[in-house]
Order: structure tokens, then sequence, then C-alpha cells
């Protein structure tokens, strides 16, 4: 072995041997980093002239990489060799390759656990800016540690989005873009040879990734191909048209993004839980229920629509492939079966839906054309227990539906509204893209208002969650199938106004007239645009008409919240308030989860303002937003955040034991948050002396203190924002023990 190790740049590095010759693109080398005294790995690669992660810049975004499921990059060093050397952590273990190889798939339970942290530390790279796309993630880059989780290693074929670089082509987890075929490589050589310019210029990078056929000899080590450079025509000249051109056209599959990833992903676990490598991306991959694999079919569904060979029906990206991973345990043969606190109502979207010219397969109208009458009786009994507030015996009542007729559209629609009225957004998409995306449905047996149901459920969706871009698609796509109905026209319109198209809104509003819409749709569209362009006064106005002049819960649901948020940004909270009781009162139980959820936290707000000038009166909003938020937590609809405000309306009422029973509540069913932590930190720090003596108030707050500065730390490293209440906690934490009042 040459003995690189004695340059001068390794002179920090000793005990260097070798550790395997046949890693990635070179060798890979075991040593000791003397300055932090930490075992290493040191991986060597030939430089070239593509463009490999091997520049100044580059190298630093790497070393600053911190995620626990990443080895620690701690340098890249451009050797005078021709070399370059990367320094990582030594992670000790065996790569997912060899322990599939040893103990066969992965159960079930196990591989959902490595997918999801997959798919975290892969979003992570893909959130850096700028983004980092693996490009080469396989089971032998996959390490399994001691403790059981998983380390993603090899970044000597990363690629920062936007530049070229050698594409790692793993036949089996490769995915289709990172191929470019003989055919397709010579034209672009001769497009590329035929655009010659007079000034002589760098070679065109992306020839460096193109496979010749045996034109040049690719360099093979573990599996991995990786295309070296062709030759290129004297004083070839670059031109960003022809690379452009070249890369997007990979094997007809487009440019490597994000989505890559995601394909490795999915082929990665395909192997995981099978044992069996998937077959080359471009030749026919055997779908994965051939396998028989030991895993739940929604499981399979996932790991399908990531190996999707078109980049665009994949999912976006490793975060809703992990949202997807999330949802996954809750389907019950292709649905995801709901959680208590995710049961909400559905009867709105049914009566809006139900307002159009023509009713789309929504609730009982469309249900009656179903042929089978014990399908339709579970889905009635579920509607009937929603109404009534019932919602374990909704879940009941449409898993089974499901489950006897999992071909049916119906059940997995009735879960995406559901999805949809708790505030799951994400989730209720995911619902109908995962049906979409299997073949427990087929596509060609749906109906023109089966998909206009769809797409409307979709676009509604997206509008709360914001994208009003993507709202407004689907709400289009949603009246190409019936351009009259006055549910879609509303949506729609209400997207347009909420991206700032008022004017486009205003437009149609006159379709939604035309079509038969009456005041009050016509009313809160109107409020929305005044809103948008800054007329709170108008806005004021046109909400009330609409509350006015409808009994329909879905204009009266929309139409109070957006009032409400008009008070709330002139913090009137007082007017809030009592708009929301009103709401609260008129709308059934079942439509009025998000009303009480802001009338406690008004609530809440008016007992904060009122606690110095009116002590009583604080404490009547204080009862007041404990009586809603434990309406909300007995009925399995809370969330951690709800959990949180009760602890802290308790606390402004002086039932310091009810907070402590709260966190302690909340720490039970949410262990890896932070935030729990901090809280009972606070609590502790806040009332010493009120629940033990000084000293061990102090001391738990001490100990509360260190379990969330560790979870937050996690959290940081996983790509969370800094919480400023933590910031001040250890401020705070630290005048303590200046006092002496901690350790």
């Amino acid at each position: 072995m040459d003995e690189f190790y004695q340059r001068s740049e390794f002179a920090d590095y000793d005990g260097i041997r070798v550790l395997s010759e046949k890693g990635g693109l070179g060798d890979i080398f075991i040593g000791h980093k003397i300055g932090l005294d930490v075992q290493v790995v040191i991986k060597r690669t030939k430089q070239s002239g593509s463009r490999i992660i091997n520049q100044e810049q580059e190298a630093n975004i790497l070393k600053n990489l911190k995620h626990q499921y990443l080895p620690r990059i701690y340098d890249m060093i451009v050797s005078g060799d021709g070399y370059v050397y990367t320094v990582m952590d030594f992670i000790p273990g065996e790569d997912l390759q060899r322990y599939v190889t040893e103990h066969g798939p992965v159960d079930e339970k196990r591989a959902m656990r490595w997918a999801k942290q997959l798919c975290e530390v892969v979003q992570y790279l893909h959130d850096q800016k700028p983004p980092i796309i693996h490009c080469d993630i396989k089971p032998a880059n996959v390490m399994i540690t001691p403790d059981d989780h998983i380390c993603l290693i090899d970044f000597n074929t990363s690629m920062l989005e936007g530049t070229e670089g050698v594409r790692a082509v793993t036949h089996g987890y490769a995915a289709p873009e990172q191929y470019l075929t003989i055919e397709e490589s010579t034209r672009a050589f001769a497009m590329q040879s035929a655009m010659q310019s007079a000034a002589p210029a760098p070679p065109l990078n992306v020839y460096a990734n193109l496979p010749m056929d045996g034109r040049t000899e690719p360099m093979k080590t573990q599996g991995t191909t990786f295309y070296g450079t062709v030759p290129m025509p004297s004083g070839a000249g670059r031109s960003a048209s022809v690379s452009s051109g070249v890369t997007d056209r990979a094997g007809g599959f487009g440019a490597i993004t994000p989505r890559t990833d995601v394909y490795a992903i999915g082929a990665t676990l395909y192997y995981m839980v099978t044992g069996i490598r998937p077959e080359k991306a471009l030749d026919e991959v055997t779908p994965i229920s051939c396998r028989d694999p030991e895993i739940s079919v929604p499981f399979q569904r996932v790991i399908e629509r990531a190996m999707a060979k078109n980049p665009e029906e994949r999912f976006p990206g490793a975060d809703q492939m992990l949202h997807a991973l999330d949802d996954v345990t809750e389907i019950d043969t292709g649905l995801r079966s709901l959680k208590r606190a995710h049961l909400v109502t559905i009867l709105l979207l049914v009566l809006l839906w139900a307002a159009g010219a023509a009713v789309l397969s929504f609730g009982i109208l469309s249900l009656q054309r179903e042929s089978d009458s014990t399908y339709l009786s579970y889905i009635a009994d579920g509607d009937n227990a929603l109404e009534s507030g019932d919602y374990e015996g909704a879940q009941e009542a449409y898993e089974k539906a499901v489950e006897m007729r999992p071909e049916k559209l119906q059940g997995y629609l009735q879960t995406a509204y559901l999805n949809y009225y708790r505030g799951q957004y994400q989730m209720a998409i995911d619902t109908l893209e995962s049906v979409l995306a299997s073949d427990v449905i087929q596509t060609k047996t749906l109906t023109d208002e089966d998909l206009a149901s769809i797409h409307y459920v979709e676009g509604t969706c997206y509008y709360e969650m914001g994208d009003y871009g993507k709202a407004i698609e689907e709400e289009k796509k949603a009246l190409s199938v019936d351009s009259g109905n006055t549910g879609a026209l509303l949506r729609l319109a209400m997207a347009q106004a909420g991206s700032g198209d008022t004017n486009t809104a205003r437009e149609t509003i006159d379709r939604l007239e035309s079509a038969g819409g009456d005041e009050a749709q016509c009313s809160v569209i109107l409020a929305e645009i005044e809103s948008r362009e800054g007329d709170s006064s108008a806005a004021h106005e046109a909400y009330q008409k609409a509350i006015q002049s409808t009994d329909d819960p879905d204009i009266l649901h929309h139409a109070y919240l957006g009032e409400a948020a008009l008070y709330e940004e002139n913090k009137d909270y007082e007017k809030e308030a009592a708009l929301l009781e009103e709401a609260k009162g008129r709308l059934p139980k079942s439509a009025s989860l998000v009303i009480r959820q802001q009338l406690a936290q008004a609530c809440s707000l008016l007992a904060k303002e009122s606690e110095d000038s009116d002590p009583d009166q604080a404490k009547e909003y204080y009862n007041r937003a404990i009586d809603l938020y434990e309406e909300m937590v007995s009925e399995g609809t809370g969330s951690l955040v709800t959990m949180l405000n009760l602890a802290a309306a308790k606390e402004g009422t002086g039932d310091i034991t009810g907070a402590l029973d709260a966190l302690t509540e909340a720490e039970d069913e949410y262990p890896y948050d932070y935030r729990v932590d901090m809280r009972l930190s606070y609590l502790y720090a806040t009332h010493h002396g009120e629940i033990g003596t000084d000293t061990e108030d102090f001391a738990k707050s001490s100990a509360w203190y260190d379990s969330a500065s560790e979870k937050y730390q996690q959290m940081l490293a996983n790509g969370g924002s800094e919480d400023t209440d933590m910031i001040n906690l250890k401020n705070l934490m630290q005048q303590l023990k200046d006092a002496n009042l901690i350790k």
C-alpha cells in the first residue's frame, strides 16, 4: 500500500490501515484522529474532471452536516496525489446488505422504524442549502448500529442539486433518470461536436456521467458502476442548453432531483423486507406484492409509489414519504384506520357538495347507488355516529365498510373527509393518493364523479394548507367534470382570493351566481377578497351577511372562523370569544372542533389580559378554557398543544397539582417531545415550594431541563428551529446555578 498518510495533510492522523479495498469509488482505511482522539474512517476517491463533491465550498457543506443518522464528516482533504480523502466517524455495526444476508428479511416493525429514520435523514440532506442529493442510497450504504438504528454513509457520489456529478449506478437501487442510454450518449456527443465554439472552454461536465457501453471502461466496486469521461472534441465549448437538454433527457425520465433519492429509499426497503434486490430500474421491476413479503399492504403501497419509474408519480420528497409511513400503521386493507384523535365530522362536506348543480358521490345520496346494502349500512352508521359525536363508533363503522369492500371508493373518501375536518390535511390527501397509486381500486373503474370528488377534497385540503396554487389546480379538475358545481366554484374562488388574485376571484363569483350559488356563498368569498385587500370593515360586513343568510354548516364554519381571525388580528379577544361562542351554539358538535379550539385559545388570552386588573374574571376565562380543553382530550380529539394549553390554564387558576397531572399525562403520551419536559421544568421552578420543598422542586426543575435539553438538541440536529422558551429556560437554569439553588 502506498503511504499517503505520510503526506503533510495527514499530520493529525495515525494508525491508518486498510479496512476495505472495494469501497465506492476507492479504498477505505481506518485510522485515529489525534486532535479529537476518535476512531475514523478515511475513504479515498480518485479525482476526475466530473463534479464530484470535492470543491472547498462543497466540502465545507458536508462537514457542517449534523444528524443522528449520519456519520460526522471531519474533513475532506484534496491531496496532491490526485485523490480526495473523506474523513468521517467510524460507525460500528454491519451494513443492511450483510444484515439481511445473515438474518433474512426484516420484520415490519423494525423495517418501519428504519424506513422512517432513512426518510428523516434524507430529508435533512434535501433541506440543506443547496440541497444535497445522495445519489447512491442502497443496503450497502446503510449501517445498522449496535443500538439498532440506521446510519447513512458514503457521500462520495453526492451532488448539490443543480450541479453535475458522478452518477452512481447501482443496478436495482439507481433510479431510471440515473441512466443514459447509448443512443442518447451518442446523440449528445454529436450535438456537442456540432456546437464547437471558437474559444476553448472546459469540457461539458455532463459527459462524465454517460455510460458508453464499452467505449470507456466503467469502474465497478461492490455493484456500483461509475462512468468515466467521454473524449471531447478539441476546443469543444460549453453549451448550457446542451447540458440541460442531455441531463433532462436522461433515460427519458428527467434530471436528478430529490425524487431520485426517494426511488433509492423505496428500492432499499424492497430489499430490506424481501431479501431480494429489485431489477434494474429501466427493466420491468417485479412488484413487491409478488415477492410475498411479511408486511402490510399499505406498507407495500408506499414502497411501490416510491419506486415509480416516472419521477412525477413518486413522493415529491422524503418528507412526504415519511408522512405516508407515519400513516401506514393506521391503514387496514388499503385504508388508514384512524386514531380517535383524527375523527371528526364529514357532514359539512356532504352538505356543501350536495349544494352543487350535480350531486357527486358524497354521503347517502351517492351511497344509495351502491349495490351492497350491508356496505351502505356501515357507511350510514358511521355518518350517524359522527353526527352524534360518537367518533369511536364512526371509526368502527368505516373500518368495517372498507374491510368488506376494499375495492370501493366511498370508504376511502369518508376517511379523507375525517382527516380533513380534524385538520390533518396532508393525511387526507395521502389517503386518496395512496388509493390511486395502488391497485386496491382500479382507476379505470372510477367515474367522472368519483374523480371529481377526489379533486374537490384534495383541493379543499390544499386550500387549508395555504397551498393556493394546488388548490386552484385541483378545483379546476373537479369543475372540468361538473362546470356548474357550486361547491367547487366556492373553493376555487376562495383559493384565488387567498393567492392574491382577487380580480379572478370576483370573476369566479359571477360564475358561481350564474350556476345558482346563493347569497351566503358569494358573501363569504367577498369577505375573503375584502380581507385580502385590507378592508376589514367591508370584510366584517360580508362575513355577517353570510352568517345571517344561511344555515349551511360549512358556510357558517368558514364565516365564523374568518371573522374571528379579523378580531384576533386586532387583539379584540372579547369580541372574538363572543363570536365563537355563538358559532359553537349554532353548529353541531361534530362540526365544531376547530371552533372550540379557537374559542379556548381566545379565553386563555382574555384570562391573561385580565390577571392583573380583574383576577376573578381571569379565573372565569381560564375555567372556560379548561372545560373546552378537557372536553377535547376526553373525546380523543386533543393534541399535544391541547394538553399543554390545558396545563397552562390550570396553572393560571392556581391549580398547580392539576397542571402537573396534565403535563404528566402529556409526557406519557408524547415521551419524545421536549416541550413537555420544558414545561415541567418551568412549572417546578416557578412554583418551587408549592409542590414539594424548595430543594426538591429546584432539583426536579433541573432534571426536567436536562431531559428537555437532550430532546431539544436532537430536534435541532434534525433540522428544527430554535425555541426562545428553551433559550430562556437555559438562562433561568444558569441563574439558579449562580444562586447555588441547583448543581
